[in-house]
């Protein structure tokens, strides 16, 4: 297993809880976030990332977090399945663009690993194109016949 570069244990609690709600165990196909450990995944691909956009990210995690106590007196991570769903989902239509768009980057940094993991890419039967069929170590890898 790997091991977590740039969430420390809240951050990646609060990552999973994020990644479960928005691709659930059992949902348009059988892998979910937790299935692949999206969390993870997305901690991983983040560790690219110089120290700006890090911090953004941080930021974001946290205020997901924590902004639901100023009304709703639980944590995020402390909200059931529904109640998580129906917070989120308030975000990403909230008539704030701020709001809306930190939800977006999040969704999306977290969406781009877990669609890039392999158990997923099968799982969709999804079958990237070569754009190097004469050379190509991903279809290697994944006993494809290389085109031409």
């Amino acid at each position: 297993m790997k091991e977590l570069k740039v969430f420390d244990q809240k951050l990646y609690v609060i990552a999973q809880a994020i990644a479960d709600t928005i691709v659930p165990s059992g949902g348009a196909f059988q892998p979910g976030a937790r299935d692949v450990d999206a969390a993870l995944l997305f901690d991983n691909y983040l560790d690219q990332f110089g120290k700006l956009p890090l911090k953004l990210v941080k930021s974001a995690l946290y205020m997901l977090q924590y902004v639901p106590l100023l009304t709703r007196l639980r944590s995020f991570t402390a909200m059931g399945p529904q109640q998580r769903l129906r917070y989120l989902e308030g975000w990403e239509n909230s008539r704030f663009a701020t709001k809306r768009n930190l939800f977006l980057m999040l969704k999306m940094l977290i969406l781009m690993p877990f669609y890039s993991d392999d158990a997923i890419t099968q799982a969709m039967k999804y079958r990237p194109a070569c754009l190097r069929p004469d050379d190509c170590p991903y279809c290697e890898s994944m006993g494809q016949e290389q085109t031409k």
